[in-house]
């Protein structure tokens, strides 16, 4: 099944739910996604992480 049809069919499986636990949970699962998503790095965090992967690769790289 296609990432689409699944979401269609979560879609209208919750457009069912009678139960306030459930959809409490998913309130609290889709804040939770949207705090981890909303997380922004500065130009100073991006250089930073992007200096230490070029020195991992660099450090991977067989010797001549």
């Amino acid at each position: 099944m296609n990432i689409q049809a699944e979401k269609l069919d979560i879609i209208q499986w919750l457009a069912k739910v009678d139960d306030n636990r459930i959809v409490r949970q998913f309130m609290l699962l889709k804040r939770s996604n949207e705090e981890a998503v909303s997380v922004k790095l500065s130009q100073e965090e991006k250089d930073a992480i992007d200096k230490g992967l070029r020195s991992i690769e660099e450090d991977s790289t067989p010797s001549e």
